[in-house]
């Protein structure tokens, strides 16, 4: 879906990207005690949900270059 329907996917990373934020700072609350701690979780909250979707882009060009790969080989392969 991520190369198909690149919007939605961005979508869809954002809206669960803040539920997780959302839900992790939530269960966090009890060991926040400074402000600069406070913004060192959030960042990091941040930083995690754009890693996940950096990851699963690269992943997703992974398969396609397995795939093209493949293809070739079997070209290759008829002759």
């Amino acid at each position: 879906m991520i190369l198909q329907e690149t919007v939605l996917s961005i979508v869809l990373t954002l809206v669960s990207g803040a539920l997780y934020i959302l839900f992790v700072g939530w269960l966090l609350i009890p060991f926040i005690d400074r402000a600069e701690t406070a913004a060192k979780i959030i960042y990091g909250l941040v930083g995690s949900v754009v890693m996940f979707y950096v990851y699963h882009w690269l992943m997703a060009l992974h398969e396609v270059y397995l795939l093209e790969r493949q293809k070739t080989w079997d070209a290759l392969s008829r002759r």
